[in-house]
């Protein structure tokens, strides 16, 4: 008799622990968007500073580790079901291309490119 009130009584809590378990799968989830949200903004960051790095380092000819490192996190974030959807074209910050530019007019020892685009990885 015990037993079956026991049961009984599982039985009744269930679709109440259900309706619980609901509403905190719920509240988790819209925490998770808002985190989703503040990494996605912070990715955005991070691929724009790699298009500045890759703009140096193909521009000047010389950065090639830092480009290498940052291709790498751009490829993590952007890959497959990745944080980030995005152009394979990246546009280059001006004032990185006006620093590159700047150097264009001071002989044939330095030679630069000046990109305004870079490709992403």
């Amino acid at each position: 008799m015990l037993n079956a009130q026991a049961r009984e009584l599982r039985l009744d809590l269930q679709p109440a622990r259900d309706g619980s378990l609901h509403t905190i799968r719920a509240d988790a989830q819209a925490v998770l968007d808002s985190l989703m949200a503040e990494a996605s903004e912070h990715a955005k960051l991070i691929v724009d500073a790699f298009a500045s790095i890759e703009a140096v380092a193909v521009g000047m000819r010389c950065g090639a580790t830092e480009a290498s490192a940052a291709r790498k996190v751009v490829d993590g974030l952007t890959d497959g079901g990745a944080l980030l959807r995005y152009n394979r074209t990246l546009p280059v910050r001006p004032e990185i291309v006006a620093m590159i530019e700047a150097l264009s007019d001071k002989g044939p020892a330095v030679r630069v490119t000046k990109p305004t685009e870079i490709t992403a990885p």
